[in-house]
């Protein structure tokens, strides 16, 4: 794994979370 995808990984792991606290509005996970 590069830098670059561990990188992405850990953003797209944060933006779930952030997504689950907001109770997972419809089309959300669309738009990353």
């Amino acid at each position: 794994m590069t830098m670059t995808d561990d990188r992405q990984e850990r953003i797209r792991n944060r933006a779930h979370q952030i997504w689950l606290q907001e109770g997972q509005p419809a089309g959300h996970h669309e738009r990353h």
